[in-house]
């Protein structure tokens, strides 16, 4: 995914705990240690492979607000006293102390006055510790509804040989109202539904930042000859076996978004005269 710096090196490494903020939202089962960083550092790579970048800063601040999310996670779990899915045994013994340390049989204590006390060393200011980003949304722009719908197309492989007519990456951003049962029918085979709700959450805020969403419906498609980056309707057409076509924005999606369609009327129009 292109050359990351050492400190999102170590991050990726070193975090562990339960997964939060991203993908997993709740309810769902225990991740395994550092599930989340590895999907935030996979949709930067995917991102990447789409033709889009991203700055190291903006690595460094994701990356930084889930790891603390992690570690605090797992702190809050190891909290608990008693943590679900532990086992519970009704016929446990009653633990009790095994002895004590002073008495005929313990080891015996020093007399007051052979107990020399020394001074501790005055504890000496060392550097402040660098503090992680804060969890906020604040830094995450929400997109906005897109006002028109139109389709960008950016060639990257000019020496292309072959006709274009395979697709290596498709990821559409969708509303989870539009989704169909069939999606596939609506939106071709090769589109990886990103789905969000109204209001976003945190998840679907940082996706979006790493793909750069300009606003919603918004797809980024990538064949074996060019990019293309659709807004509105466009990104809710259907592709297949053709990426650089119009597309076609199936009768499911149209009346999901305009409603079902008003029977023609025949006959004098509505306000005429006798």
């Amino acid at each position: 995914m292109g050359k990351i710096s050492e400190w999102l090196a170590q991050a990726v490494l070193s975090v562990s705990g339960v997964a939060c903020l991203i993908i997993h939202e709740a309810g769902a089962q225990d991740p395994p240690p550092g599930a989340a960083v590895e999907n935030v550092v996979r949709a930067i790579q995917e991102a990447r492979s789409a033709g889009l970048s991203m700055s190291q800063e903006q690595e460094s601040a994701y990356l930084a607000a889930v790891a603390q999310g992690e570690r605090r996670s797992k702190e809050m779990f190891e909290e608990l006293e008693f943590r679900p899915g532990d086992p519970v045994d009704p016929n446990a013994p009653t633990a009790t102390p095994l002895s004590h340390v002073r008495g005929k049989e313990g080891v015996q204590f020093p007399p007051t006055e052979e107990v020399i006390l020394k001074p501790l060393p005055t504890p000496t200011a060392g550097p402040a510790p660098t503090e992680l980003p804060v969890w906020s949304p604040e830094p995450y722009t929400r997109p906005s509804r897109c006002q028109t719908n139109e389709t960008k197309r950016v060639v990257w492989n000019e020496k292309a040989s072959e006709p274009e007519n395979e697709v290596l990456n498709d990821i559409l951003f969708v509303e989870k109202g539009l989704i169909p049962l069939d999606p596939e029918e609506s939106f071709g085979k090769t589109p990886r539904l990103m789905p969000y709700e109204t209001p976003l959450s945190k998840g679907s805020l940082i996706n979006m930042e790493i793909y750069a969403v300009p606003c919603v419906p918004y797809r980024v498609r990538m064949s074996n000859v060019a990019y293309y980056y659709d807004q509105g309707h466009n990104a809710l057409k259907n592709y297949d076996g053709d990426p650089k076509g119009k597309g076609k924005l199936s009768d499911i999606i149209q009346r999901k978004l305009f409603g079902e369609p008003q029977p023609k009327t025949r006959g004098k129009k509505y306000g005429a005269y006798e």
